[in-house]
């Protein structure tokens, strides 16, 4: 029962989050095809990818500050209503006639794009299981990365650019008003988070400044290396969408390997930031520009889940959900400034250079901060990670003593025989344990454990 409504949770999720990405991602770039039609590119470039963005970090603001006043009782009815106000902006940006009047709409569409993420992202901080959450997150926009891609298709690769397009968002709203109507069952992790709960040490506050700073700057190095005017995706032989649809690649990876362990994430993360030097240098070619602009979409990936798992696990850990959004509150704020510097700076390549060689030395020296405080924390007694475990998911004293017992390898025989018990009684709270993790057997219970205190 426990794993039905597990699974149950994870497919409502990856709906949810799948479509709601999907249908904004692609109005989105529906919306900077409009602005073409009013706009030279180097200012559609500056509409969508620097005051857009600014507009999806203050609906992330918003709804941040918004979730931190209020109980989560009626999430899924303002899910919806914040769904419905969007597609309705998104289609008055479409379908107006006059540039201002679209920047405008689209604008305040992308506000409202900014907390409907917020709102999909605290569903995922409050509802995914602990060890699943990475994967879900990059497996969702994975899917809504390949089927914007599929979506454009249509019409020689133009139907994004079309207004007919906005039948099919249609239909997607539809279904992620369906999915968010129907609710979710109880949380699966989290039940008693503890302050001084793994990965979060003694200094809370100046963890959470530190990580929102190093969002900050390896979004803005990422955009600022990795900029591609609008007019040069025009002009290549691959489309926007076909690039982004790469994106799914560096999306899995990063979740499968953040779930597997937090700290190599964050590894993957900085070594991937290496290749905005690489694409500066290399750039100024059509045909390697492709091949650039593919990579760059991949390499994003890495970002782009470490960055909201980052904030997720310090949201869980203190279980404060006005936490979730703000991973990517500070990616965008630093999406915007790294494309605001490749405006500024694309013709200017060593000043260029130069300037993200000095952000990233202060990005390393931060990444090198947290590893230390998140995943080098002095080993606790095996008695210490035990009752520590016991504590974040509210065991019992007995289910505390088979987390410590099945940890060790034991099978029910053996920790009847340690407990002196029978197994029947062994079995009863092996099931109570799986529950109140999360967990479908002992082999999650064990890496969740280990995860828990690497």
């Amino acid at each position: 029962m426990a794993n039905a409504k597990r699974n149950r949770i994870i497919f409502l999720l990856l709906c949810l989050i799948g479509l709601s990405f999907l249908w904004t991602g692609s109005s989105f770039l529906s919306w900077t095809y409009r602005l073409q039609d009013f706009y030279p590119a180097a200012q559609v470039d500056l509409f969508s990818e620097v005051i857009g963005y600014l507009f999806q970090a203050a609906g992330l603001f918003f709804y941040a500050w918004n979730e931190k006043r209020q109980l989560p009782s009626g999430r899924s009815a303002q899910f919806i209503l914040l769904t419905v106000i969007g597609f309705t902006l998104a289609c008055l940006a479409r379908l107006s006639a006059s540039g201002p009047v679209v920047l405008v709409f689209g604008l305040g569409m992308n506000l409202l794009f900014g907390m409907i993420a917020g709102c999909y992202l605290t569903f995922l901080c409050e509802r995914a299981p602990v060890n699943r959450a990475g994967l879900i997150f990059g497996a969702s926009y994975a899917f809504g990365s390949i089927c914007s891609f599929l979506l454009s298709l249509p019409e020689e690769g133009r139907f994004l650019h079309a207004a007919a397009v906005f039948a099919g968002y249609a239909v997607m709203v539809v279904l992620v008003i369906l999915v968010a109507a129907r609710g979710f069952p109880g949380g699966t992790n989290v039940p008693a988070f503890e302050t001084s709960a793994p990965g979060c040490s003694d200094q809370p506050h100046r963890l959470l400044v530190i990580a929102g700073l190093a969002v900050f700057l390896l979004s803005c190095i990422n955009s600022a290396g990795t900029y591609f005017p609008i007019a040069d995706v025009d002009a290549s032989s691959v489309s926007l969408e076909l690039s982004r649809a790469f994106y799914a690649v560096g999306l899995l990876v990063a979740g499968l390997v953040n779930d597997k362990k937090r700290a190599a994430g964050a590894v993957l993360c900085m070594a991937a930031l290496c290749f905005p030097f690489f694409t500066i240098t290399a750039g100024g070619h059509p045909e390697i520009d492709v091949l650039l602009r593919i990579l760059g979409y991949t390499f994003f990936g890495f970002y782009a889940v470490y960055r909201v798992i980052l904030f997720i696990d310090f949201a869980q850990y203190r279980h404060l959900l006005f936490l979730a959004p703000l991973g990517l509150l500070f990616g965008r704020l630093g999406d915007a400034a790294g494309t605001e510097i490749g405006i500024l700076l694309k013709a200017h390549p060593i000043a260029l250079v130069s300037l993200i060689a000095a952000l990233f030395v202060l990005c390393v020296f931060l990444f090198f901060y947290l590893f230390q405080n998140l995943y080098m924390q002095p080993a606790a007694s095996a008695q210490e990670r035990v009752q520590a475990f016991a504590a974040r998911f509210d065991l019992s004293a007995r289910e505390a003593e088979l987390v410590a017992l099945v940890t060790n390898g034991l099978t029910n025989k053996e920790i009847a025989e340690s407990l002196f018990i029978s197994e029947n009684t062994v079995k009863f709270h092996m099931r109570n344990l799986l529950k109140k993790t999360g967990c479908t057997n002992r082999s999650e219970v064990i890496h969740l454990f280990e995860e828990t205190h690497r």
